[in-house]
């Protein structure tokens, strides 16, 4: 986990000793104006003070409320059993359905809350994600959309999902190119309780990131009316074929997906607990067996789920 502070540190211990050569400077400055001008600037020297000292304030409190985000990102905070639909008006299908639902399982989970910390929770045992006779939970969804896609209508939808689609992004590379951030990714995986193993030695970061988008906003395009069940069947089989061409088992795909996850959120004040919380989220599924789950498991999921 220091790995992740490991930069601010830096630029806080390169901050202090900027700041310190400066404040240096302008006092020697200030000295030497009231000895040869007589004049006395040593309000500069104070102004100049607490500019820096503001500075710095608030590039510690930056490195302590990511501190505090890692602090407080649990595995307690999702609980599998919250994230079951028990009301289902999209129920799972056939195997490609589950397929799709499986994959943006990865994120819903983490969103699925513990009956605490949510009283709209993300579902991953349906197609839908939300309870659609909750208007509230619905708002959330497209509000969501809307936010992080600005993405209101149908026509939009489709075009970015076909977007995500296109095999001309998708580029595998040899993990000897990401060998550092593997390690680290592997370190924090087991901390969580979390498998990721490698299945070969390239990986398909860029295509397990967009497909994986590409199935949760196919369920939300269903879960806000976006889709038709045509449409979404038709999204459906030429995604399913995409994740068969590009990897070789969903334990490929976990494992290109929790390393896409790590590369985009590497960076940022919170980047450090999406990390953890995808990862805290895959050990949850993983302890549940949920990626074996069949299409009748995901429509009535196993009573002893922890």
């Amino acid at each position: 986990m220091f790995k992740f502070f490991y930069k601010d540190i830096i630029n806080l211990l390169r901050g202090i000793l900027f700041i310190s050569v400066m404040l240096i400077a302008i006092k020697w400055l200030c000295a030497l104006t009231n000895k040869y001008f007589h004049n006395d600037i040593s309000g500069v020297y104070t102004l100049f003070f607490y500019c820096f000292l503001s500075i710095l304030a608030i590039a510690l409190c930056k490195t302590g409320a990511k501190a505090i985000f890692v602090i407080t990102t649990k595995k307690e905070n999702n609980k599998i059993t919250e994230g079951i639909n028990k009301n289902v008006k999209y129920p799972c299908r056939d195997e490609k359905d589950a397929l799709l639902i499986k994959i943006s399982g990865l994120y819903s989970i983490t969103a699925a809350g513990n009956g605490k910390n949510t009283n709209h929770p993300n579902f991953i045992n349906s197609i839908e994600e939300c309870d659609l006779t909750n208007p509230d939970s619905v708002d959330l969804i497209r509000n969501s959309l809307l936010g992080s896609y600005d993405i209101k209508t149908s026509d939009q939808l489709k075009h970015f999902i076909y977007s995500l689609l296109d095999e001309e992004s998708y580029e595998k590379t040899h993990h000897t190119d990401y060998q550092q951030q593997l390690s680290h990714l592997y370190r924090l995986a087991a901390s969580a309780g979390a498998e990721i193993t490698p299945v070969s030695d390239m990986t398909n970061i860029n295509a397990a990131f967009n497909l994986q988008r590409a199935a949760l906003l196919m369920r939300t395009g269903m879960t806000l009316g976006l889709l038709t069940q045509e449409e979404w069947d038709a999204l459906k089989n030429t995604l399913a074929q995409l994740i068969e061409e590009n990897f070789p088992s969903l334990d490929a795909f976990i494992h290109d997906y929790m390393l896409a996850v790590y590369l985009f959120y590497q960076e940022g004040m919170m980047g450090a607990s999406m990390i953890r919380e995808r990862l805290y989220g895959l050990a949850t599924l993983q302890q549940n067996n949920y990626f074996a789950w069949r299409v009748e498991e995901l429509n009535r999921p196993p009573t002893a789920l922890v």
